[in-house]
């Protein structure tokens, strides 16, 4: 019993951190940065990482989930976004 609990505790760190790939445009607002795809937002926590030129058109990055931005800014809008990520790469062409 205690290896399954020790199995599954693995598991779960294993699972925490993974990167992922997604393409979409950036849309920018008073409440952050997002990058919409199929209709849907995800907030960029660190939307430092995106250049002007990242703007124009379509963008693919590399980013990782995380539970909630950091946010310093203050804004009435509010922007429903699917989930908070943290860009870990933008892929270029």
């Amino acid at each position: 019993m205690k290896n399954v609990f020790l199995g599954l505790g693995l598991l779960l760190l294993a699972s925490c951190g993974t990167t992922s790939i997604v393409t979409g445009t950036i849309v920018e607002d008073c409440s952050g940065v997002y990058v919409r795809n199929n209709n849907v937002d995800w907030k960029i926590c660190n939307s430092s990482k995106i250049k002007p030129t990242d703007k124009e058109g379509n963008i693919t990055i590399n980013y990782i989930r995380v539970d909630k931005c950091k946010d310093s800014s203050i804004c009435l809008v509010y922007h429903p976004s699917a989930q908070s990520i943290r860009i870990k790469k933008v892929l270029r062409k």
